[in-house]
């Protein structure tokens, strides 16, 4: 597979719920993941996981996602 490369000011984003569904994506991530929004909706983030990457990364991703909300609840 060849490198993509896009602009400077363009982000990849892209939410799930607790339990790692895929919630929102926006237009780039779409491209990037070969998906369209009707089909990523509701599927498990890991989806998008390149096969070489371990699967335990996603985990720690969530895990520190979710700590990083709780903590910045603390506040309001």
């Amino acid at each position: 597979m060849a490198e993509i490369k896009f602009a400077e000011n363009e982000i990849i984003v892209s939410k799930t719920d607790t339990s790692g569904k895929i919630t929102y994506g926006n237009e780039l991530f779409l491209k990037l993941a070969g998906y369209s929004e009707r089909d990523i909706l509701h599927a498990p983030h890991n989806i998008v996981r390149h096969p070489d990457m371990p699967k335990i990364i996603f985990k720690l991703l969530l895990l520190r996602s979710t700590k990083t909300f709780r903590k910045s609840s603390q506040y309001h």
